[in-house]
């Protein structure tokens, strides 16, 4: 309506009172909404109570005369009358409260209603009758064949009110036990079960506990599976006390201080020192060897190719382009030529190698961003008697490269990395092409002074 009226505002000052004179349009157009709004609102406000109180009344009468369906229909509209928009929040929580108690005992009576249903939650959750709204919520759950995902929901939401009943539970681990179900909304209700170590614990530890150990989860679910079966089996077979020592490390690793946590910690304590032993040098070693840490390694390296690559063109980018089109140049030719003249071009251009001509190598072990911890890094290095080079960094945010030693060909900057390796002088490292003196920072104390 606001629109509207602004619209019919406007044509009245324009057309009718100020015809010759200029006005400011959008200022009256505020001024009209600001007018038009709250006297709309109340407007709107006053209908939806007036229409509340109607139903209410006539919700009464009905109550008095024992008519269930007409009951319900009177209810459904005062619902809808709720949701309409006529009302402002703060009056809609007042009246939806004073519809809770008025009529609490139908809802409960009634409870194959979806809406009433959710009206009971709704008491529940703002505490009118609260223990009465549980126990006929909990109620219509138990009677219910077959389950279906609207009930198994409420009961969810039951259980997320009252996670100490568990009544709601072991009623649907039973139904999903009786079926063989595993999947993860029959893992809800199970898990609730084994955190209280109910009587069904250990039929749902030998139906999930092979499927957990396959597919070596590190869940709730898949910790309090673990956590029975060994206090059923006394410690029971490899891979579970694998299992637990992982979770435990999983659980150290998060600081978790639960009731869960401290479970599987009591199982890991009761597992034997050397297996724990066996099980930790090989995790790394595992982990080294996987593929997931060779793309990493083969990532950083390309990462700082890239760096190198990217400060390079944006330093020399007019040499990059001229460099970009003579290999287009180069390239449209060796395709024009003919292949007998392109042999013999390319063995009267073939280069001969000479000392001065000669690519040397050395291996890049670390980059880091400032001067202090490059010397951090360098100091252990060059205590080791090693030919170490700090290089500067190619722009303001570029990082510092340490580099060590000379060498005449991959292979041998790999045989003596390898060496350093094996020594544990150095961590990791990939070979680089040696740099020029003028590039190279010879000490960082001289750097300094």
């Amino acid at each position: 309506m606001a629109p509207w009226v602004a619209l019919g505002v406007l044509w009245v000052l324009h057309e009718l009172i100020f015809r010759n004179l200029y006005l400011y349009d959008s200022l009256f157009v505020l001024f009209s909404i600001s007018l038009v709004v709250p006297f709309v609102s109340w407007l709107l406000t006053r209908e939806g109570l007036r229409r509340f109180e109607f139903l209410h009344q006539k919700g009464r009468a009905l109550i008095e005369s024992e008519n269930p369906a007409e009951i319900h229909e009177a209810l459904r509209l005062m619902l809808r009358v709720l949701e309409s928009g006529l009302l402002s929040n703060h009056l809609k929580d007042q009246l939806s409260r004073r519809l809770l108690r008025s009529y609490f005992p139908f809802y409960a009576g009634h409870t194959d209603s979806k809406e009433f249903r959710e009206q009971l939650l709704l008491a529940l959750k703002q505490r009118v009758r609260s223990e009465e709204a549980y126990n006929a919520l909990k109620a219509h759950v138990l009677i219910q064949s077959p389950l279906t995902l609207e009930v198994a929901e409420l009961a969810e939401e039951l259980l997320e009110i009252k996670p100490e009943d568990s009544s709601l539970a072991t009623f649907f681990a039973q139904h999903f036990l009786a079926e063989k179900k595993i999947h993860f909304r029959a893992e809800y209700f199970y898990q609730q079960i084994l955190a209280q170590r109910g009587p069904l614990s250990p039929a749902i530890v030998q139906l999930c506990l092979e499927r957990i150990l396959q597919q070596n989860r590190h869940d709730d679910f898949a910790a309090w599976c673990c956590v029975r079966a060994f206090e059923q089996h006394g410690g029971g077979e490899e891979r579970l006390r694998q299992s637990l020592f992982h979770l435990h490390r999983r659980m150290e690793l998060l600081q978790r201080n639960d009731e869960l946590s401290r479970k599987v910690a009591e199982c890991f304590a009761k597992i034997p020192v050397d297996e724990i032993l066996q099980w930790e040098a090989p995790a790394v070693q595992q982990r080294q060897a996987s593929l997931p840490f060779r793309v990493q390694r083969v990532a950083y390296a390309l990462h700082e190719y890239g760096l190198d690559l990217l400060t390079l063109i944006r330093r020399e980018w007019r040499w990059a382009i001229a460099g970009g089109a003579g290999v287009l140049i180069a390239a449209v030719l060796y395709v024009a030529l003919p292949s007998a003249s392109s042999k013999k071009l390319a063995v009267e251009s073939a280069p001969v190698e000479d000392e001065n001509n000669r690519k040397y190598f050395s291996l890049q072990v670390g980059a880091v961003k400032n001067l202090r911890s490059a010397e951090k890094h360098l100091s252990p290095l060059t205590a080791r008697g090693l030919e170490v080079y700090l290089l500067e960094p190619q722009s303001q945010r570029g990082w510092y490269r340490i580099r060590v030693g000379k060498y005449r060909s991959q292979n041998e900057a790999r045989f003596a990395a390898d060496s350093l390796k094996s020594a544990g002088i150095i961590s990791d490292y990939f070979v680089s092409n040696y740099d020029t003196a003028a590039q190279i920072i010879p000490s960082l104390k001289a750097q300094r002074k």
